[in-house]
């Protein structure tokens, strides 16, 4: 895996991962141009669980578009239920959080 490089006078050295300082800009973000915004953002890791825009898409598109059609989808007002259990004692993932409601 490739790492953004840190520049220390004139040595430059290979961040290591998980350096979360390694990649702070070297000004406020507010202040950037978007090049200076753009080239930031190219420099940063891959972040493990969020997709990437060139990621095929295409198989879990059909598999939300099969849970759609076969009505495996919740109400926003019930996950909104859930979310409000968020950070208290009560949290547990939807689907538990989801038997116990309906039990």
């Amino acid at each position: 895996m490739r790492h953004a490089p840190i520049r220390s006078g004139s040595n430059e050295e290979v961040a290591p991962p998980l350096d979360v300082q390694a990649y702070a800009p070297s000004k406020p973000v507010a202040e950037m141009s978007d090049e200076e915004f753009s080239e930031w953002l190219c420099m940063l890791p891959p972040c493990p669980g969020i997709r990437s825009i060139d990621d095929d898409d295409s198989e879990e598109d059909a598999r939300i578009e099969a849970d759609i059609a076969a009505g495996r989808v919740y109400p926003h007002s019930l996950v909104g239920e859930w979310l409000k259990t968020a950070g208290s004692p009560e949290w547990k993932s939807f689907q538990e959080w989801l038997a116990i409601r309906d039990a």
